[in-house]
């Protein structure tokens, strides 16, 4: 049911001796509550309910963390404008009869995370063919956001999703990335982009095409060049320029919020498979801009599939969907049906090259294309695929097996405990 990677090499080589950290890191640490006497192993993602090969970075940054004696910490990317309390449900029957269903569990205003109003809980319409299991985790769902304090909608929706990850990744010590600009490695990354906002933008854009798998934007050229921050204005974000860095509020960008990370406020970062290809980006930027020092990534991912939706579940109805598109009569069954038997020998019996032939080909073709719903079932086949469901959704038992699944395999890396003095 559960399929995982875990790629923390580098990170277990780092955590082998105690931590060396610059002083504006040490303060940078302090200024966000994180330790600074421990090892922090950071993961992060936007404030929105993770499917389990997200979960699955927290996991294992909690038994990264338990194994080297540090900390856990969690980097909410409150910086973005995205809905988070809508969730998409299987409805219907999989794999051959399902669809997908947004589901909206909350009432949310526009604009940035970080300072949009926190959003109200509203009754979830579901229909009549979701299953009660899936009703029950749209409920937990729901309550989780219903009971979180947090004034703004980037708090709030940090902590509904912190008390959703608890039960499987642990707590895990909070960092909100609308606020790393104001540390002091924050201000040293800004007060270079105050000196040298061209070197920091062709050193980014040389970064990004050498990785094009990344598919990051180049940043903009000329007499006021473009940096890789966000102005804050009137709760929208707008691409930051030089002429931004005074006078405006800032907000990090993606490679910008990592450098931070990286480079002052963790040990070691777990990134997902997007995460680890676009910081691949960011590793070429600032060691070619700043030659900042950056704690290690490790890859951590899953996939996890609902009930009734398992690999082999999934391609025996796509086998079954092509026999019946190239065989109506058959049922999806094994074997030519009789009509389709009646149709070939019609073909055979008349000579090559003739009208006949011709005709009765046609007659063919048009008997197989004939069946409707082809397309619906393909489209099911796709649904009931999908690895990227909230991953409350999914039985209790399968969220188990991954976190053991995922602890075993960082235990496997051999991560040693180091030393913690200072």
């Amino acid at each position: 049911m559960c399929s995982y990677e875990v790629e923390l090499g580098r990170c277990a080589e780092v955590l082998t001796g105690a931590p060396q950290r610059s002083a504006s890191a040490n303060a940078s640490r302090a200024a966000l509550g994180l330790p600074v006497d421990r090892p922090v192993i950071m993961t992060g993602h936007q404030p929105i309910v993770p499917h389990p090969g997200v979960l699955a970075k927290s996991i294992a940054a909690s038994a990264m963390a338990a194994d080297c004696g540090g900390v856990s910490a969690h980097l909410t990317v409150d910086t973005g404008e995205q809905r988070v309390g809508t969730v998409d449900v299987l409805a219907g029957a999989a794999p051959q009869g399902c669809r997908a269903v947004p589901v909206r569990l909350l009432a949310e205003p526009g604009g940035v995370l970080a300072s949009r109003p926190r959003a109200s809980s509203i009754e979830a319409s579901l229909p009549d063919d979701v299953t009660e299991d899936l009703r029950a985790g749209c409920r937990v769902i729901g309550h989780a956001f219903g009971a979180a304090a947090g004034a703004t909608a980037g708090v709030q929706a940090a902590e509904a999703v912190a008390s959703l990850r608890l039960p499987w990744a642990g707590a895990a010590l909070p960092c909100a990335a609308s606020t790393v600009l104001g540390t002091a490695a924050g201000e040293d990354m800004l007060e270079a982009m105050r000196r040298d906002p061209t070197g920091c933008g062709e050193a980014y854009n040389a970064a990004a095409a050498a990785v094009p798998a990344a598919g990051i934007r180049p940043l903009r050229t000329g007499a006021d060049p473009e940096l890789p921050l966000w102005v804050l204005q009137d709760g929208e974000r707008k691409p930051a320029f030089r002429s931004s860095l005074d006078g405006h509020a800032l907000m990090p960008r993606a490679l910008v919020t990592t450098a931070l990370a990286r480079h002052a406020l963790a040990d070691a970062f777990i990134h997902g498979t997007g995460g680890g290809v676009y910081d691949r980006v960011m590793e070429r930027w600032i060691g070619d801009w700043l030659g900042w020092s950056l704690a290690p990534m490790g890859v951590v991912s899953a996939t996890v599939h609902l009930p009734d939706c398992d690999p082999l579940a999934v391609e025996r109805a796509r086998q079954a969907v092509r026999r019946q598109a190239h065989d109506p009569g058959s049922g999806g069954g094994g074997g030519p049906s009789e009509e389709k038997m009646k149709l070939l020998q019609a073909v055979n019996r008349a000579p090559r090259g003739s009208a006949a032939r011709a005709e009765a080909f046609a007659a063919l073709q048009a008997w197989r294309a004939a069946p409707e719903g082809q397309a619906v079932a393909t489209e099911s086949l796709a649904v009931a695929a999908r690895r990227d469901w909230a991953f409350p959704l999914y039985p209790v038992a399968a969220m188990e097996q991954l976190a053991r699944e995922i602890r075993r395999g960082v235990t496997a890396t051999g991560v040693p405990r180091p030393s913690t003095s200072m």
